[in-house]
């Protein structure tokens, strides 16, 4: 999702300071282009939705955004987004809201469920399973 549009001065702004505050708080060039990226993705959605000022994120927005992202198919691969790139989003989309509405961290009053990796199979080998992959 790394070419989409943004067309809203406000957002364009709002990205730019963003990433400005990621490299201030020492995140890596990489970090800050994913993490811009990732709050990008989310306000595109919100021009995508009509949307057109920051203080229009609330709570039932969100809960959309992450509905759609649960069903959006990958862009590389077959297939929807894992858990632990859910959660990613969801750690970015929070620090992005409570960036744009001056919040501590946890202070914007937006909850995102953590979603669990409930698809990875865990099997316990024994001893003997364990020595003979070794070997």
């Amino acid at each position: 999702m790394k070419n989409l549009e943004i067309t809203n001065t406000t957002f364009i702004t709002a990205l730019t300071k963003f990433k400005a505050r990621l490299h201030t708080q020492g995140a890596s060039e990489d970090q800050q282009y994913i993490k811009t990226n990732m709050a990008k993705e989310f306000v595109h959605y919100m021009e995508q939705n009509g949307k057109t000022k920051l203080d229009q994120i609330n709570q039932k927005l969100v809960n959309n955004y992450f509905d759609y992202l649960m069903t959006r198919p990958l862009q590389t691969k077959e297939g929807y987004m894992s858990e632990g790139y859910l959660n990613k989003h969801r750690e970015i989309v929070l620090r992005f809201i409570e960036f744009v509405q001056e919040k501590k961290k946890g202070q914007s009053g937006i909850r995102i469920k953590h979603y669990k990796n409930t698809n990875i199979p865990k099997a316990i080998l024994l001893e003997d399973e364990v020595k003979s992959m070794f070997d």
